[in-house]
């Protein structure tokens, strides 16, 4: 009687433990970013609804003919480890491990990338990968992702604003003389 007891316990703990582990459901979110030719972007991956995040394994990849990985740095909620992998052109494997748990809304990570390249275009920073783990019962988190973009526009002529500047002031002294 007294296993049976235990047992009853037991698997009503791990019930309730696990439900409440699995009906968490964390939103991760890159912003769609517009930059130009040859300048540092930075883009962050945004988290909400997180409670007591453990450890976290994302995959990004993204376009190498249109952007280079130049770093990825802790966001704001990170304060664990965190570990990048860049080796592969086009991904980015991104592993975080907390041991107090990550909770909150805001700046999970942030990408920088070197935009490379001559011509304006785009490339889209999409999820292939999001696996969470609750800090407390190692449990599996769901995670909802929501895909980006990088729009790159192309530079104007280098000065423009300056000649444009010394045009209207030519026209004011032309003027004032008449």
């Amino acid at each position: 009687m007294r296993k049976y007891f235990w047992t009853i316990a037991i698997v009503s703990l791990l019930l309730i433990f696990s439900q409440n582990a699995m009906a968490q459901v964390i939103d991760l979110d890159i912003p769609d970013t517009t930059t130009s030719v040859g300048s540092l972007v930075e883009v962050p991956i945004m988290m909400s609804n997180g409670v007591d995040v453990g450890s976290m394994d994302l995959v990004v990849n993204y376009d190498p003919d249109v952007l280079s990985v130049s770093s990825v740095e802790k966001g704001e909620l990170t304060n664990g480890m965190l570990q990048a992998n860049t080796e592969t052109e086009g991904s980015i494997i991104i592993s975080i491990v907390d041991v107090d748990g990550i909770t909150g809304d805001g700046e999970l990570v942030l990408l920088s990338f070197d935009v490379i390249g001559e011509e304006a275009g785009s490339s889209s920073l999409t999820f292939t990968s999001a696996q969470a783990n609750d800090v407390n019962t190692y449990i599996d988190i769901q995670v909802e992702t929501s895909d980006g973009n990088v729009t790159v526009e192309k530079k104007g002529l280098p000065g423009f604003e300056l000649w444009m500047a010394a045009f209207v002031i030519f026209l004011a002294m032309l003027f004032r003389r008449s």
